[in-house]
């Protein structure tokens, strides 16, 4: 799937300082900066035009929705995400080890500078959507549509792709070593030559010297 523009960045407002109370895991909260807040799972809260800075993101968050948010230097490892959705995101220097995000809606999406091995997208939808510069080893793809996707110097060694269509995806800016594929997922997927000689075994050929 083709690459038409880059993803939308968040619209922060002037942000006043904020505390994470109780309430805000099912009602949300809109122009506030959380820092070093330790977020319990969340229930349907709606979140807007907020910053997370270095804050510690836990536990199975079901039908929340971020809009015109930053996350910015912190721990979401192990993290669930069900029926979640995200729109003008993005995650900065994040620690997101072993995050599920499952049956979520995502676009404008922006990973940057993040450690996200064992990452997983389940049953999803991606749009709009850049990696840089992060390690994404091991991740986990498992039916999720994607549109217009950017990766740049991203590690997807060890990756899984399952009935996840990479057509129109450039690849050949990633490690792309030990990856898995289902039937049909590299089809028309952008590699480099060295890539493609990489993934041959793949595609059941065999290279004669």
């Amino acid at each position: 799937m083709k690459k038409e523009k880059g993803p939308c960045a968040p619209a922060l407002p002037a942000l006043k300082a904020g505390s994470f109370a109780e309430n805000m895991a099912e009602e949300g909260a809109s122009a506030l900066r959380f820092e070093r807040e330790v977020v319990p799972p969340l229930r349907s809260g709606a979140f807007s035009g907020c910053l997370f800075a270095k804050c510690r993101i836990f536990g199975h968050h079901r039908l929340a929705n971020f809009e015109d948010v930053l996350f910015s230097g912190c721990d979401l490892s192990n993290a669930v995400f069900y029926g979640c959705g995200f729109s003008r995101v993005r995650f900065e220097g994040c620690k997101l080890l072993g995050l599920r995000m499952e049956e979520s809606l995502l676009s404008d999406l922006v990973l940057s500078e993040c450690m996200a091995r064992d990452l997983s997208f389940s049953d999803c939808r991606l749009r709009r959507a850049e990696a840089a510069d992060c390690d994404l080893s091991g991740a986990g793809f498992y039916r999720v549509g994607l549109k217009e996707i950017g990766l740049q110097r991203v590690s997807l060694s060890g990756a899984e792709f399952f009935q996840t269509p990479l057509e129109g995806v450039d690849l050949s800016g990633c490690d792309l070593s030990g990856l898995r594929v289902s039937e049909g997922c590299l089809k028309g997927a952008v590699v480099s030559p060295m890539q493609a000689l990489d993934l041959s075994r793949l595609l059941g050929l065999v290279l004669k010297e």
